[in-house]
């Protein structure tokens, strides 16, 4: 009765992370504020930081205690979390790469300002860094465990699927969404959202690198060739990714995902208004603003 209480509340949270990041948008679009580096960085903390500690004080006030996974992880897993990040991060642009081309645009960032800053450390600090660690701190250490009590994968699923809706972006929902899941597995599996911060900066960081390299080359005609590319680096690297999970899987290096049906899954969806709200605001951000 406790965790579907306290999931009940984590629900909303989402939805006020989105309510804080469209404060913002609608500050700046109104000249209120400037975006500035430093405003930019509060835009990447407070919206999650706030809600975050939120999630705390309600475990605190239910009862409840989540697992935190805030610790390290073991060791023997580094090439596998390396792997499966560069393959995670390449999948993330190729799926939104494909949903672009299927509506006819062209790809295009998630990080629209990052053209503006013109120190390159300054941009992977506010894209890369600052967005990787409380995002992961919220999605995967906070909003997760507090699902869990619904089934493992529902826990993970739930986590991707309001991670993905939060960059209110329909260019950008298919790639968030499988990320997520990815970065979710990390985090039970390893017991720790270390590696899921890892695997999230480094997409970031690699969006913001094909970004670059996609607008400056895009009048020579090289896209469908580096499509093409990408798409064999991501089977190597998750050929790669597999050989190595079986590894740890055979020498019980990491924890096996405990199977959860569609009961779990659907129940949580079902009486979890916050949910539903999120994705009225996603509605509404790509529809109308």
């Amino acid at each position: 009765m406790k965790r579907d209480r306290l999931s009940f509340i984590v629900s909303f949270m989402p939805a006020l992370c989105m309510a804080f990041m469209l404060g913002f948008e609608l500050l700046v679009d109104n000249r209120i504020i400037d975006r500035v580096e430093y405003m930019v960085a509060l835009a990447e903390v407070l919206p999650f930081l706030i809600p975050l500690l939120l999630i705390r004080l309600f475990q605190r006030m239910t009862g409840g205690e989540q697992e935190r996974r805030f610790g390290g992880f073991t060791r023997h897993a580094v090439p596998f979390v390396v792997l499966i990040s560069l393959t995670t991060a390449v999948l993330s642009f190729l799926l939104n790469a494909g949903v672009s081309m299927l509506v006819g645009g062209a790809p295009e960032s998630h990080v629209p300002y990052a053209d503006s800053i013109g120190n390159w450390g300054i941009a992977l600090l506010l894209v890369a860094v600052l967005p990787s660690i409380f995002e992961e701190f919220f999605f995967r250490g906070g909003v997760l465990p507090a699902f869990e009590g619904h089934g493992t994968a529902t826990a993970i699923f739930v986590s991707a699927l309001t991670f993905a809706l939060i960059h209110g972006n329909a260019y950008n929902l298919v790639g968030p969404l499988a990320a997520g899941m990815v970065y979710g597995y990390l985090t039970y599996t390893l017991g720790s959202v270390w590696p899921a911060v890892f695997a999230h900066m480094l997409n970031n960081g690699l969006y913001l690198l094909l970004g670059h390299v996609t607008r400056s080359y895009s009048t020579l005609g090289i896209w469908p060739y580096f499509l093409l590319a990408m798409v064999f680096l991501m089977g190597l690297l998750l050929w790669l990714s597999m050989g190595s999970l079986k590894s740890l899987l055979s020498r019980g290096k990491v924890k096996r995902l405990k199977a959860g049906g569609i009961k779990g899954l659907m129940s949580c969806l079902l009486f979890s208004p916050g949910l539903w709200l999120l994705a009225l605001m996603y509605i509404i951000k790509i529809a109308y603003l």
